[in-house]
Parts: C-alpha cells; structure tokens; sequence
C-alpha cells in the first residue's frame, strides 16, 4: 500500500487491481458497527468513508484488500451487477448498497442491518428518496432478523423501538410506527430518548415521512 494524505492505493483482493482509497479500513468499520450496536450515536460524515469500492469489479468492502468468503461467487451474481450498473443510483449509495448486499447473502446479521442503515441516510443527504426507502425497507427486514435471533446488543430500552419506528415512520408504515413508539415509551428511562419517541410519535400522527 502507498500512502498519500488521506488516500491508501489498495490492491484489490478480488481482481488484483490497484486504486486510490479512503485511509478508512476493517478495523475502523468493526469500531463503527460495535459502537452503532451499543448507542446508535454516529458521525454521519464518517460513515460515509467506511466502505472502499474497486473501480474495476466493483468489490465493495471495508478494505478491498481482504475479502469474505464467498464474496467472489456474489459478485458475479446478476442480481449485483444490476445494483453496480444501476447509473441512476448516486455512485456512494450504489457502493453501500452492494457491500450491504454481499452481507445480507453472506447472512452477516448486524452488518447487514448497519449497511442498510448507513446506506438510507446517504440517501437522505443526497435526496434519493426512492433508494432510501429501499434500504429502509431492508433495514427493517435486518432488524426484526437481529431482534428475533437476539444478536442486538442495545442496552438502554426503548432504543431499539425508537430506531424501527423511525423506520416504519419513513417508509409509511404508520400503524406499525406508532405501535413501537407507544412500546418503547412504556420502557423508556432516558429523558432525551423519550423526547425523540414522542417525535416521533406525532410525525406519525400528521403522517409525516420526510428526514
């Protein structure tokens, strides 16, 4: 690797290929996930850095020079290259859609969730409110998975109730929306986190889905 300011050239493990990337690799992304797990409180513009994109193959990672198990096999997939040729998708939420993608076939839980997640505010900050709600909708799917498995670590209550109604709430399912804001409120201890679920509560009631 050549290091040059705040860019890495990476070869990658997938193709052999070398690229300039972000100085933002696996140990920084596990930190991210393992704090996301626990608090749910994120630098949003970091996040934007945690994944690398090979330009040729279109591998997607936290460090394009390790790879997965099984990566190679998804890559090649049709469903995959219809995410990485998708033009009409801004080319930072193609890059954390297909890398959320490789986790949900590799059945990586919490990655998956957290991809999802991340990829869904990218949306928001770069108005792409139809990729959004895909990956909301996704996101959902991961978290109720999580949630039944008992893979989720949130301590305090109400986090978790807070963050799927946020979720519900964007993508119009309101009922479902309101159902675990009045769950989490019956838990919750936190003042600031109560604040956010009575928000929450009454942007569902005007039927409100904007960020």
């Amino acid at each position: 690797m050549m290091k040059n300011d705040n860019l890495l050239e990476v070869t990658c493990a997938i193709c052999g290929s070398s690229s300039l990337q972000y100085a933002q690799v696996l140990s920084g992304f596990n930190e991210m996930l393992k704090y996301f797990l626990e608090s749910t409180s994120l630098d949003k513009d970091t996040l934007k850095l945690l994944v690398q994109e090979c330009p040729f193959c279109r591998y997607c990672a936290p460090d394009l020079a390790t790879v997965m198990p099984g990566v190679n096999e998804i890559i090649c997939t049709e469903s995959y290259r219809l995410i990485a040729d998708n033009i009409g998708i801004p080319a930072l939420i193609r890059r954390y859609m297909l890398y959320s993608y490789c986790a949900e076939m590799l059945k990586e839980d919490e990655t998956a969730l957290f991809g999802y997640l991340v990829s869904s505010w990218i949306c928001d900050d770069l108005k792409d409110m139809k990729s959004g709600r895909r990956c909301r909708l996704k996101a959902i799917e991961w978290m109720l998975k999580c949630k039944e498995k008992g893979v989720l670590t949130w301590k305090e209550p109400g986090v978790f109730e807070f963050v799927l109604g946020e979720l519900y709430r964007r993508t119009a399912d309101f009922e479902k929306g309101s159902m675990m804001v009045k769950t989490g409120l019956n838990k919750v201890v936190k003042h600031e986190l109560r604040s956010g679920l009575e928000l929450t509560g009454s942007r569902i009631d005007r039927w409100d889905t904007l960020p």
